[in-house]
């Protein structure tokens, strides 16, 4: 039998090199999560832009308006399996943004609906053409939390929480062919190096512990990930090929034996 051609595409972050992708000769997309630009949304979590009304607003408002036409433009042509990440917004928090500020940011999730080819794979597992395609969204770990955040009560349980049911999924998916994540495993394709990253991450691995338990335990053949963009790259763990899918209009040709 012939393989599955996947045209893997990192971290989009609405990059505008992606509508002009060719999409011939490919079975479907794998995409790593955070569909938006979110430069505004980076600059307020990192400490870099001041929580102005502005700031906020525009902040939802760059990443919808630049993710809808790249996930349209990709899932018009292919069968899109695609995972969330720390960037994604959600129509909840854009309805507060709206009644608080008085804005009219568009909704994300109607028109998600709309792209009948698209579909997202958080903690889920999907048959296609005889590969198995499981995904798992963003997750919070306390270890993470410890090295990485304040370490306050509310994130904590947040982390503990996110962090069982990530474990029980893995436990319950098993061997996949494809496991799309939108971190890396710890340690591997994971050093946080960005120029505008806080002091105290550079240096310093910033992927999932599990995700690495798990690769070593079930030994998928292929883990495809993205959200630490500076760690773009291919690595073997084991039996198992972990590829780096990079961000904002990077992508590559993966064909998955059946």
């Amino acid at each position: 039998m012939k393989p599955v051609r996947l045209l893997v595409i990192g971290d989009p972050h609405g990059s505008q090199k992606l509508l002009k992708l060719d999409t011939r000769g490919y079975d479907a997309a794998i995409i790593t999560g955070d569909f938006g630009r979110s430069d505004i949304m980076r600059g307020l979590a990192w400490g870099k832009k001041r929580a102005s009304k502005a700031a906020v607003s525009g902040s939802y408002k760059e990443y919808v308006e630049t993710a809808v036409p790249v996930l349209r433009h990709i899932s018009e042509r292919l069968p899109v399996f695609c995972v969330q990440g720390n960037a994604e917004v959600s129509d909840d928090d854009i309805k507060v943004i709206n009644k608080t500020l008085k804005t009219r940011i568009p909704l994300l999730e109607p028109e998600l609906a709309r792209m009948r080819n698209l579909i997202i794979l958080n903690h889920a597992v999907a048959k296609f053409k005889g590969i198995r395609i499981a995904g798992i969204g963003h997750f919070l770990e306390m270890r993470w939390v410890k090295e990485f955040s304040d370490i306050r009560l509310d994130k904590m349980l947040l982390a503990a929480i996110e962090e069982e049911i990530a474990r029980i999924f893995f436990a319950n998916v098993g061997r996949v062919d494809v496991m799309v994540s939108h971190q890396p495993p710890y340690g591997i394709l994971d050093k946080v190096n960005h120029r505008g990253a806080p002091k105290g991450w550079k240096g310093r691995h910033a992927g999932s512990m599990l995700l690495l338990e798990y690769i070593r335990k079930y030994h998928p053949h292929y883990v495809i990930c993205g959200h630490i963009h500076e760690g773009k790259g291919i690595k073997r763990v084991g039996k198992t090929t972990v590829i780096n899918a990079g961000c904002c209009g990077d992508w590559r040709k993966l064909s998955v034996s059946r």
